[in-house]
C-alpha cells in the first residue's frame, strides 16, 4: 500500500535548478534538482529526483515541459517519495485549471521533509 504524499501548496518559487547526466555523451538524466518554495509547508525545499523520466532516464519532451512551469501556474505538488509495491517514486505537479497534471517518475526523491533520507543518501552514493 502506498504511503500518503507530501503536498506543497501555494508555491512562491519553482525552478529546475540542475540536470545531471550520466556523462557528456548521454542524454539520460541521472539526477534532477528542483527548487520549490511554498507557503504550506512554509519554506524553501531543494528536491533531488534520482533517475527520473524512465525508461532509462531519457527525459524527451518532459524536461522541456517541466522547465516551462512557473510557480504561478502550479496549484500544488504532490510527492510520493518512497516506492511501494514495485512502483516508482513520483512527483505529481497539479497545474491550475485548465492545465493537466504533470507526472515525473523516478527511483527516489530526496529533500522532502519526513522521507527516509538515509535510504535515499545510500542510493545516491552507490550510483
Amino acid at each position: 500500500m502506498e504511503k500518503p504524499p507530501h503536498i506543497f501548496w501555494n508555491l512562491t518559487h519553482f525552478a529546475v535548478a540542475n540536470v545531471e547526466h550520466y556523462g557528456s555523451r548521454f542524454e539520460e538524466v541521472k539526477k534532477l534538482s528542483l527548487e520549490i518554495e511554498s507557503e504550506i509547508p512554509l519554506g524553501r525545499y531543494p528536491l533531488v529526483l534520482m533517475k527520473p523520466f524512465p525508461p532509462h532516464g531519457r527525459p524527451g519532451e518532459n524536461l522541456a515541459k517541466l522547465r516551462s512551469l512557473g510557480a504561478d501556474n502550479i496549484e500544488s505538488i504532490w510527492v510520493f517519495c518512497t516506492p511501494d509495491d514495485s512502483q516508482s517514486a513520483r512527483l505529481e505537479i497539479r497545474t491550475r485549471t485548465p492545465g493537466p497534471t504533470f507526472f515525473v517518475r523516478c527511483a527516489r526523491v530526496a529533500g522532502v521533509p519526513g522521507c527516509n533520507e538515509k535510504q535515499i543518501d545510500s542510493d545516491a552514493v552507490g550510483s
